[in-house]
């Protein structure tokens, strides 16, 4: 049996890679649990209209910094986390909805305001 020593003392082959599952476990089950919690913010705070009022650097510089994030677990998790894509993309498809209804409105007063005058 090859033993390995580390700050607690001498580990069995068997014992170190039981615990590096335990600790990738470990990652995993934290990655997922603050997946889920972050869709749960992106929830709340669309259902709140708060990220439709953004303006749109600060929507962009919210999906790259959840979508890096994403990115960052996955690769040290090796795990895909879907849920947390799509309440991203559900957010930034009602963000861009909401900006071109605006724009199309502003552009018809323009159009309307030209005309009359």
């Amino acid at each position: 049996m090859v033993t390995h020593f580390c700050r607690c003392g001498f580990v069995s082959s068997q014992d170190g890679t039981r615990l590096l599952r335990e600790c990738d476990q470990v990652v995993s089950a934290s990655c997922d649990l603050v997946h889920a919690q972050c869709g749960k913010v992106l929830t709340l705070r669309a259902k709140a209209g708060l990220l439709s009022s953004l303006p749109a650097h600060d929507f962009l510089s919210l999906i790259h910094s959840v979508e890096n994030f994403v990115r960052s677990s996955t690769s040290l998790t090796n795990q895909h986390c879907p849920q947390l894509r799509v309440a991203l993309l559900s957010q930034a498809r009602t963000f861009l909805d909401q900006y071109h209804d605006t724009s199309r409105k502003n552009l018809r007063w323009v159009w309307l305001w030209v005309w009359s005058h």
